[in-house]
């Protein structure tokens, strides 16, 4: 027996594996379709992968831009303080020797 026998029925249209040509077509259409699918699926899980990667690298760049900031927001309240401070005493002061006068 030969391979051939798989291949033929006594009307001579070609079958594999009792399968028509036509029914070989769909399946290898069929197969090629969800190769094809899971190849743009797997590219799009890629691509949708690294913008979440980008985001979340932005993201940290953007709370350290925010925690750097809010140090040097905390430094100049920090100075401002000590301003008003010295500012109220030399107010003070100017009171206290106004009354003396």
């Amino acid at each position: 027996m030969s391979l051939l026998f798989l291949f033929t029925l006594a009307s001579d249209e070609w079958t594999g594996l009792g399968l028509t040509a036509s029914d070989w077509a769909a399946s290898l259409t069929l197969l090629l379709v969800i190769v094809t699918t899971g190849w743009k699926i797997s590219t799009m899980v890629n691509k949708l992968t690294n913008s979440i990667e980008n985001l979340n690298k932005t993201n940290r760049q953007l709370n350290e831009s925010y925690n750097r900031l809010s140090r040097r927001i905390e430094n100049h309240e920090t100075r401002l303080v000590r301003t008003e401070e010295r500012l109220n005493e030399a107010f003070h002061r100017i009171k206290e020797e106004n009354k003396h006068d």
